[in-house]
């Protein structure tokens, strides 16, 4: 009798904990999707006007197609996105995003000009045809392929050029467009590789994986109510000033640094034609008018680490398109630090200005990666 009841206090309880778990997370995918649905209501006007160019569904379904990105294990670089095919935001199989144009599922590398940054360069909110990279491919007409990944920095745009290079391609030309992201280290989560836990773990129970939307939502809740009692945010993940290594406690700024003395030996060493060009910072360069997606903290934030990066890209001659943004007269943003079609426009006018393109590799209009 004690065994039966038992067996079914233990048969309540884990289904009743597996109806919770599942029921979390189709609540959880039914709430983000339908926020999504409904971006439109929920902006603010100054980001309402900058896309006036399209219909509110359009613009729900754009902005619901890079709010929805998912990433997938890539070696040495930690992560990239998924393919993803959609009506705004296409990514093939190698995590490069199209400009506009039919891809295969690898793009035309060789001897195009290679573009590596973070989500700014990818163009988080705005199509594939309005990306920074493939206004600036408009502007040159010549192949460039946008390498943009969300969160990349230095360290990482580094590692990926010379994991493609290893594919056999060369390219025309490297361009880097960094500032925001710059970070103290990579994150190599090599457990995400099927290959490694299948080595590593021939039995693997992993119960944060099963409980994950719970501690999503509890995690969400807490900064909520931190906001609602007055609680200060931390800076964002991979944003600190303060880098603590194997040699201690070190500032960004020299970190950093030493990024940009490998890059100059990277260049170098595979004699490539590499450009770095400094991105306009949120509220230090344009105009940032949304106070309800960047806030003052965040605005002194920014400010305090161009501050200490600015000497490092002036030593290493990088080009500043900072004031690309200077003279657009309107809000050049679509959230916190995302530009908009408009914005994203300024910038690659601004890198083309610094790009001289030999005559024979400009691209013909009819030109379809494969």
């Amino acid at each position: 009798m004690k065994l039966r009841t038992v067996y079914v206090i233990f048969t309540h309880t884990v289904s009743l904990f597996v109806l919770i778990i599942t029921a979390t997370h189709f609540a959880l995918t039914w709430y983000l999707h339908s926020k999504a649905a409904t971006v439109w209501r929920r902006l603010p006007e100054v980001v309402r006007n900058n896309y006036a160019h399209m219909a509110q569904a359009e613009v729900a379904d754009l902005l619901q197609a890079t709010a929805t990105m998912r990433y997938r294990f890539a070696p040495w670089i930690g992560m990239r996105e998924r393919p993803t095919t959609s009506r705004f935001v296409n990514v093939n199989d190698y995590g490069i995003r199209s400009n506009g144009r039919p891809m295969g599922k690898i793009a035309a590398l060789q001897d195009a000009i290679w573009f590596f940054g973070g989500s700014t360069t990818f163009g988080y909110g705005v199509t594939d045809e309005e990306s920074i990279p493939a206004q600036l491919e408009a502007a040159l007409g010549q192949p460039v392929v946008n390498f943009g990944v969300a969160a990349f920095f230095s360290a990482q745009e580094h590692l990926r050029l010379i994991q493609v290079m290893r594919y056999g391609f060369r390219p025309s030309r490297v361009i880097f467009l960094d500032g925001i992201n710059e970070s103290c280290e990579v994150v190599d989560d090599q457990r995400a590789d099927p290959r490694f836990e299948d080595l590593l773990n021939r039995y693997r129970w992993e119960p944060l994986e099963i409980v994950r939307p719970v501690f999503y939502v509890a995690w969400k809740l807490r900064d909520r109510v931190k906001t609602l009692i007055g609680i200060a945010a931390a800076a964002p993940e991979g944003d600190e000033l303060i880098c603590d290594g194997p040699q201690g406690l070190q500032p960004l700024s020299v970190v950093h640094a030493r990024m940009l003395a490998e890059r100059e030996l990277l260049c170098r060493l595979y004699a490539l034609e590499c450009t770095t060009f400094v991105q306009p910072f949120p509220d230090l360069h344009g105009r940032h008018d949304d106070r309800q997606s960047l806030s003052q903290s965040d605005r002194s934030w920014y400010r305090e680490k161009f501050a200490q990066l600015e000497g490092n890209w002036r030593a290493s001659h990088a080009v500043f398109v900072t004031d690309a943004l200077n003279q657009h007269p309107t809000h050049a943003f679509i959230d916190s630090v995302h530009y908009s079609q408009a914005a994203s426009a300024r910038i690659a006018q601004a890198i083309a200005k610094h790009i001289k393109v030999p005559s024979v590799a400009r691209m013909p209009a009819t030109t379809v990666a494969r």
